[in-house]
């Protein structure tokens, strides 16, 4: 005779033992005495005398690390944009060379702070990790365990676990930390901009009087574009388009963009980016490369980025008597996004700070003021022309 249904508190509960690895393993099939719990009864026994007096398997306690970050990348390869990927793909290959052959509800607690751990002396690539990405790839790592249990991959108490850990905080750790972003040096963009192509130059120049992210800038389209008045255009990008992670918002485009933007406006092909390489490279080479190397149909932040430092590099190169051309490389580079926080900070200083986080897109001004705007020394003395107790006795 099988198993039989026994009564606990007026559940149905039976019991079963596997033939083979002598495993047992409880089944709650419902209320006591009900139809539903016969059923649910004999079609279990079925199954189980099917497969020879075997259980039946739980993928949650079969599954690998390294399955769940293979099966959570085939999502994430869909849904995230390529930067976003780039920084996810550090902490899988991170989770997956420590950890990977650990069963998923194996990894618990002391095993994510064994992690970031690893992350904080010798990062991947034996270069430590900074603070501040330590608590990001800590996050993204939970990422992939919270997406497992929505899919019944990871048990729920797996991820409650490791929710306990805490982030890295600043003064109490060795991790290093990052450096801030400052805003962009206009003798650096001044002395570089010669150096670049017409596309680039526009792309800067309009970061520069819009405010605009770099990932939007390289995404400017006139069918995206609303002409609010002569003086005024206004570019949104439209919600999931190009997996733009930041949500849609309303960049404002007055004279001086409408300016730039004109020369490379499409009437009969509005659907098209303003910006391309395939432009920049026939005016830098005269030709266009076709077939699998042809050019992408606009640039994308790495590209633009890069071609902005090559740039530098060009106009700042290090003189021959230079100790150090790293570092006189560094020292002369700039940014796409310093470009924002120079423009961010101008705007705050010829009005307010909320009207700055209206022209950032942030729901709070606070997030303008604490990130993109830094005062320098002219914002004091204006602060001090104001307050005459600061100049007189």
């Amino acid at each position: 005779m099988g198993p039989k249904l026994r009564n606990r508190n007026g559940r149905a509960i039976v019991t079963l033992r596997d033939s083979v690895t002598g495993k047992r393993r409880e089944y709650p099939l419902g209320s006591y005495g009900s139809v539903e719990a016969e059923a649910k009864y004999h079609s279990l026994m079925s199954r189980f005398n099917a497969r020879g007096k075997r259980l039946e398997i739980d993928h949650r306690e079969e599954l690998t690390v390294a399955q769940l970050v293979a099966e959570y990348w085939q999502m994430a390869s869909v849904k995230y944009q390529p930067n976003h990927l780039a920084t996810l793909k550090s902490a899988a290959k991170m989770i997956n060379r420590y950890y990977g052959d650990l069963l998923v509800n194996d990894f618990g607690p002391l095993k994510l702070q064994e992690l970031r751990g690893i992350m904080e002396r010798e990062g991947l690539d034996g270069r430590a990790w900074a603070r501040g990405y330590i608590n990001s790839q800590v996050n993204r790592t939970r990422s992939m365990f919270k997406w497992g249990v929505s899919q019944e991959l990871v048990k729920p108490e797996t991820l409650q676990a490791l929710q306990t850990v805490g982030p890295l905080v600043q003064g109490q750790t060795t991790a290093h930390e990052t450096e801030a972003v400052e805003e962009a040096d206009l003798d650096l963009v001044a002395g570089s901009i010669e150096f670049m192509s017409k596309p680039v130059r526009t792309m800067v120049e309009l970061q520069m009087v819009s405010g605009a992210r770099p990932g939007e800038i390289v995404r400017l389209r006139m069918d995206w574009v609303t002409k609010h008045s002569d003086d005024l255009w206004i570019f949104t990008i439209p919600k999931g388009q190009a997996k733009v992670r930041f949500k849609p918002r309303p960049i404002p485009l007055g004279p001086r963009a409408i300016r730039a933007i004109e020369p490379f406006i499409d009437e009969e092909n509005p659907e098209a980016f303003l910006f391309k390489p395939a432009d920049s490279l026939m005016e830098l080479m005269g030709y266009v490369r076709g077939g699998a190397r042809a050019p992408k149909p606009r640039y994308t932040t790495g590209s633009y980025r890069d071609a902005i430092q090559s740039a530098c590099d060009k106009a700042f190169p290090p003189p021959e008597d230079c100790e150090n051309p790293d570092q006189w490389v560094k020292d002369h580079r700039w940014s796409p996004n310093q470009l924002r926080h120079w423009s961010l900070t101008e705007i705050e200083y010829n009005s307010d700070d909320k009207e700055a986080s209206i022209v950032a897109g942030h729901s709070k001004p606070r997030i303008t003021n604490d990130v993109y705007i830094h005062r320098a020394a002219r914002h004091f003395e204006r602060i001090i022309e104001k307050c005459a107790f600061m100049r007189e006795g």
